[in-house]
């Protein structure tokens, strides 16, 4: 499994011991191009356009603070669906309050992951307000991994990954976003403060997560051998 959530809810209603099983999450290289003296004032939404991740919480969230803050840029980055030309009624709703919006707001749709993963180095902030229970969060690590601030919801296995490294909202809705992101947005020490967590005892390594699968194969091949 690659989160003890999912785990947790494959096992739901089921008398076994966990002992039989493993954690296994994916891997993700740490981004030697992140530079905390270089990041810019930038805000990110990562990830499909559908009302499960909550792109509408954060589009709410920046209504109230664009113009606040002028000198922060918000950014939008995704489709509704990978590869998918059409606009679903909800992206388009999205696009649309979007662009009603101040200028530092733009919707990029989709983009090149080499092209993501490059404003990500730049970037300070990644907002994650899913309102589902992500089985794991891959977006959550790639924002660690280029030491950004990682706000996210407090759901599925998206809080296993953030834990103390990022911002946590439990029960997230629009105002609850609003709130912690203006705190953020008045301290610079804070965001510091979380992007020099990101890295601290970082586990997602490919280098680390092979070693996982390296201990998993030898305990399986180890009782294997030991029932034979």
């Amino acid at each position: 499994f690659v989160s003890k959530y999912l785990r947790d809810k494959f096992f739901t209603d089921i008398n076994e011991s966990f002992d039989k099983t493993f954690i296994i999450p994916n891997s993700l290289d740490r981004n030697q191009e992140a530079i905390i003296e270089k990041k810019q004032k930038i805000v990110l939404f990562v990830g499909r356009i559908v009302k499960e991740k909550g792109v509408d919480l954060y589009v709410d969230a920046v209504k109230e603070l664009s113009g606040e803050f002028s000198d922060w840029s918000f950014l939008v980055i995704g489709s509704s669906k990978l590869g998918y030309d059409k606009k679903s009624l909800y992206e388009k709703e999205i696009i649309q309050s979007l662009k009603k919006l101040d200028n530092n707001v733009e919707f990029l749709g989709y983009v090149p992951n080499e092209k993501v993963k490059y404003l990500m180095s730049k970037s300070s902030i990644l907002v994650i307000p899913s309102v589902w229970q992500e089985p794991f969060g891959m977006t959550a690590i790639e924002g660690l991994s280029n030491k950004m601030v990682v706000v996210g919801s407090e759901v599925g296995g998206l809080s296993e990954i953030i834990k103390d490294k990022g911002v946590l909202i439990k029960d997230i809705d629009s105002r609850k976003l609003t709130t912690k992101l203006r705190e953020l947005l008045n301290s610079s020490v804070e965001i510091k403060k979380y992007q020099n967590l990101t890295w601290d005892n970082y586990s997602f390594d490919q280098k680390n997560i092979s070693s996982l699968q390296d201990n998993m194969r030898r305990e399986i091949f180890n009782k294997f051998n030991n029932s034979s």
